[in-house]
């Protein structure tokens, strides 16, 4: 038999099931070089190295694209471009919601410009 107890109350059975939010979402424990809070956010696992299924952008006729799956209904997502990694603008939003995000920038020919995804549970 198993009890768990929270300090008010407790359940007891012989099987139980604990959901436990303990990760600190700037915490990477696989080392894969993705946060927790980024794990989360696509569906990957925290303790798997699998930074391999995080969205990437795609240019295409003059835009550059992204497409992914969300998991998290409270985070919001900026894509960001920079000309040197030290300034950074924001390029498009998207508020909070899960499901289906799509981006796309338009990015003029011969165009240096490097572009980041940041998510965050602030505006």
């Amino acid at each position: 038999s198993l009890s768990v107890s929270n300090g008010s109350s407790t359940i007891s059975g012989d099987i139980a099931y604990v959901m436990v939010d303990i990760l600190d979402p700037n915490e990477d424990p696989d080392e894969d070089g993705v946060t927790n809070l980024l794990e989360s956010a696509f569906g990957m696992n925290a303790a798997v190295p699998d930074a391999y299924l995080l969205p990437t952008f795609t240019y295409n006729d003059g835009s550059l694209s992204l497409s992914t799956e969300v998991y998290r209904d409270d985070l919001y997502c900026f894509v960001e471009s920079s000309e040197d990694l030290n300034t950074w603008l924001i390029e498009q939003t998207q508020s909070p919601g899960a499901g289906l995000w799509l981006f796309s920038i338009s990015v003029s020919e011969g165009e240096n410009r490097f572009f980041r995804m940041r998510m965050s549970d602030t505006n």
